[in-house]
């Protein structure tokens, strides 16, 4: 089988923990005394995959207003750079011996989009039941489908840097891998410093408020 060919077991491992780890969670949460009061507060409603749908559709739209979240993809774009700057030399192609099939390895590499797919459908249906018809607005409960959403693009940025950096360490090229890593710290910083503001509204921003007040100032400005 296929499958023997692998290498090491270790990704699908530490994955396979992962969705154990947040199925428990959700399992716990889920059958908490405060879940329970929270239901008994709020009668289910009749389920609605129209309405399902458009919460989905606006925390998504929030999510790529974000331009700070691309910062992930810069940071990965640095550190498959960096690879290829800590090498003297350009290398090789490597010749495929054993291992995943090409077609499975694809498969592999666009997995975590599907699946991001229906993990924040979950959130969203979680949130309706939980808070109701503006219960999407809850952004701190993204983090769920958020966190991979980050590693993904931080993968992608890290697969595309490698890629770019290997095919532009020549000799008659030096510095083309340094400015690309470069510009890509340069956006990194940039996403970093506007992460203490989730909204341009001062009303749903909840991470300013908890800095100002944390700093024991009145207000958190952006620079």
């Amino acid at each position: 089988m296929a499958l023997r060919l692998a290498r090491t077991w270790y990704p699908f491992t530490w994955s396979t923990l992962y969705c154990a780890g947040l199925t428990a969670g959700l399992a716990v949460l889920y059958t908490s005394p405060g879940a329970a009061w929270r239901r008994a507060q709020r009668p289910p409603r009749e389920f609605s995959a129209r309405r399902l749908a458009r919460d989905w559709v606006h925390i998504w739209d929030t999510v790529l207003s974000q331009w700070a979240y691309l910062g992930a993809a810069a940071a990965g774009v640095l550190l498959g750079l960096a690879l290829t700057l800590t090498s003297s030399q350009p290398q090789p192609p490597v010749t495929r011996r054993r291992g995943l099939p090409q077609s499975a390895a694809r498969l592999l590499l666009i997995l975590p989009i599907p699946l991001l797919i229906p993990s924040s459908l979950a959130v969203a249906h979680g949130l309706r039941l939980g808070y109701g018809g503006n219960g999407w607005t809850y952004a701190r409960t993204w983090t769920s489908f958020l966190i991979p959403y980050l590693a993904t693009l931080t993968l992608y940025g890290a697969l595309l840097g490698h890629w770019a950096g290997q095919r532009a360490h020549t000799p008659d090229k030096p510095r083309l891998p340094r400015a690309a890593a470069l510009l890509a710290g340069t956006f990194t910083l940039a996403a970093l410093a506007a992460l203490p503001y989730f909204s341009r509204h001062e009303g749903k921003d909840w991470v300013a408020p908890c800095t100002a007040k944390y700093y024991q100032v009145q207000q958190i400005h952006k620079p």
